[in-house]
């Protein structure tokens, strides 16, 4: 039988109770300038972000400084 429990809970929450248990690690980034792909043929024009935040696992960042630390 497959857990249902999570159907309910939006993405945002189940974002905000990881970062609370420490278990995911925002990161604000952002690009320096506007940046635009043309769309070719029937595809249209898309408008990059200039801030976003990612989501990395705390997993990732422990091995970033492990590595920082060796060189």
């Amino acid at each position: 039988m497959t857990n249902n429990r999570l159907k309910n809970i939006s993405t945002s929450e189940l974002l905000d109770e990881l970062i609370e248990r420490n278990a995911l690690f925002r990161v604000d980034c952002g690009l320096y300038r506007n940046w635009e792909l043309k769309g070719k043929y029937q595809f249209s024009d898309i408008k990059l972000p200039s801030a976003y935040p990612i989501y990395v696992g705390n997993s990732i960042i422990d091995r970033m400084i492990k590595w920082e630390c060796e060189h």
